[in-house]
């Protein structure tokens, strides 16, 4: 009942898998939703529509509970559940509507490489004998991210296709913008810090792409913004503002860790995320920790060393 409803109220042909609707957006669609997506980037997955600022139910929607949606805004497929995924399933166990804004497919990491060169891993069993296409690549990494965020039970999703290493924040203001235009009561906003969370142990600056995403945000001039630390795991070195306990949600968050080291070709699955950042994830998931930044200009830096790191020279590489 409820498939049928909601494929009917977006108007678009629908496809159900991973237990998430998947919709290929009409550009010259009339609702809300596809005309959020009607710049040609984008595609959308089960954004569930709920009504814009009463505290009833929806036919499509989970029960809502007295705080309005959250927003989490990534860059890549694994920041959010790298750096916000003890946030994301709390919100979720709070009965508020949570959607997930990725902004790229990933597709500029260098696994893309790597799942070519014949050799081995110890995590996984076969050779790298996989040649895959940019947007082959990029499906690939959107697919791990579909199965974390199913088994997260997020309300929806908004995929766009910005650029991996090209996002600007005029593109993540756009989808800024089309939550703000909703006039949601309650409405929160979180994303990836930017310059607080160098991406190496060095310091070296920001992921640009993350950075992107919270520029975009603080400059929304919204109140309610925060921002999660992505690398802290393993650098140590990020300026954050609140070190979260997140032991409530350890479970859930090595599960959703757990769909982003899928080895499984046949099925399109190639554990990503694990390639990229093997010490990144391990980390992450032996911790209950995230990290988060506040948008308040010219405060003082926090940086956190007590943390065991990784062995020195293991890094994280810029294309994510």
């Amino acid at each position: 009942m409820f498939f049928r409803r909601f494929t009917a109220l977006l108007a678009f042909p629908c496809s159900l898998a991973l237990g998430v609707i998947s919709c290929t957006v009409d550009p010259g669609g009339a609702n809300e939703v596809a005309d959020a997506a009607s710049d040609g980037h984008t595609h959308v997955i089960d954004v569930t529509p709920h009504d814009g600022g009463s505290d009833g139910d929806t036919d499509a929607g989970p029960r809502r509970g007295t705080k309005g949606p959250i927003v989490f805004f990534a860059a890549h497929p694994d920041d959010e559940t790298i750096g916000m995924a003890g946030a994301i399933l709390q919100a979720v166990s709070e009965g508020r509507p949570v959607y997930i804004e990725l902004m790229t497919h990933g597709e500029a990491s260098f696994v893309r490489s790597e799942l070519v060169n014949a050799q081995t891993d110890t995590w996984h069993p076969g050779r790298h004998l996989y040649p895959l296409s940019v947007a082959d690549f990029g499906e690939a990494r959107v697919r791990e991210f579909h199965d974390a965020m199913t088994r997260m039970g997020v309300t929806g999703v908004h995929v766009s296709d910005f650029g991996n290493l090209r996002l600007t924040q005029a593109k993540v203001t756009e989808r800024i913008d089309y939550w703000l235009s909703r006039n949601e009561r309650g409405l929160s906003l979180r994303g990836t810090a930017g310059a607080q969370d160098p991406q190496h142990m060095k310091g070296n600056g920001p992921n640009p792409d993350h950075a992107a995403v919270w520029n975009a945000l603080v400059a929304s001039g919204y109140e309610d913004v925060l921002g999660y630390c992505i690398y802290q795991a393993v650098t140590g070195r990020c300026a954050y503002d609140k070190k979260v306990d997140m032991k409530e949600w350890c479970a859930g968050k090595r599960d959703a860790l757990d769909a982003y080291e899928t080895w499984d070709p046949p099925k399109g699955r190639y554990g990503i995320a694990l390639h990229s950042t093997y010490g990144l994830l391990k980390n992450v998931g032996a911790r209950c920790n995230e990290y988060v930044v506040f948008p308040t200009p010219d405060r003082p830096s926090t940086i956190d060393n007590a943390d065991p790191l990784p062995p020195q020279g293991e890094d994280v590489d810029i294309e994510r």
